[in-house]
């Protein structure tokens, strides 16, 4: 699994193989990644939850064992900082270990938040794929050629997207579409998922929270959009048609 963020831009099924998540944005803090397997049981090596105690020998905190950090993340003992409020930067999470499982749910706790007056926050995503570690690239953070899904939580509306912009996408390659195929095709919804730090009644405590299901080859996502309990499905998508590997 892969957990990984990047700034404003300037310029299946769970198989055993399986690992990855990604996050993308300007100023996001990653709160907390809860993962559940089949029956309710915790996946302990794809969860994290702070405080984050951790310290390597250099002095930087640590997730976790299980997770490694990369581009401008920054571990703190109460959140993960994937990136700077600054554009053009990326960071990201991942874990080392597979899923192992063939359905899941994972819940995700997020912000996305800058102080500029125009572009702030942008974009986060979690990606599911082969790679057992982070190929960074041109697609919400990642390299268009991975074989998996990923949901990308995306606040800025990029041109080549067009009309078709949506704050919350599915993507989905078997390793073998263009960058243009997996970006023109996708399902999604909006939700209101951005925080402005300058305004009067921002707090440390805002949050936004995603839940991605798979069942079999289904493949949903709900969304909290303040954290306040009130979810809404977003989109769920068949993964059979894509040949995904189990």
């Amino acid at each position: 699994m892969v957990a990984g963020g990047g700034g404003r831009r300037g310029g299946a099924r769970a198989g055993a193989g399986r690992s990855g998540v990604i996050l993308v944005v300007a100023c996001l803090m990653a709160l907390a990644t809860m993962m559940v397997g089949v029956g309710g049981e915790m996946m302990e090596a794809h969860t994290f939850i702070a405080p984050f105690n951790d310290v390597q020998v250099d002095g930087k905190r640590l997730v976790s064992k299980d997770w490694t950090s990369g581009g401008e993340t920054q571990v703190n003992q109460n959140f993960v900082r994937l990136t700077p409020d600054r554009q053009s930067k990326r960071g990201a999470l991942w874990s080392h270990n597979p899923l192992g499982v063939d359905a899941f749910t994972a819940t995700l706790k997020f912000r996305m938040h800058g102080q500029g007056k125009k572009f702030f926050g942008d974009g986060i995503a979690f990606w599911i794929t082969q790679n057992p570690y982070w190929a960074e690239g041109d697609v919400h953070g990642v390299s268009h050629a991975f074989t998996g899904v990923g949901v990308a939580f995306d606040t800025f509306k990029n041109t080549e997207h067009g009309a078709r912009h949506r704050d919350v996408a599915v993507f989905i390659n078997d390793g073998s579409r263009s960058r243009e195929d997996v970006i023109g095709g996708f399902d999604g919804c909006d939700a209101s998922l951005r925080y402005h730090g300058e305004r009067a009644d921002f707090s440390v405590t805002n949050s936004s929270r995603a839940k991605v299901t798979l069942e079999g080859t289904t493949f949903s996502v709900q969304i909290d959009p303040r954290g306040n309990g009130n979810w809404f499905q977003c989109t769920t998508v068949d993964l059979a048609p894509y040949n995904l590997p189990e």
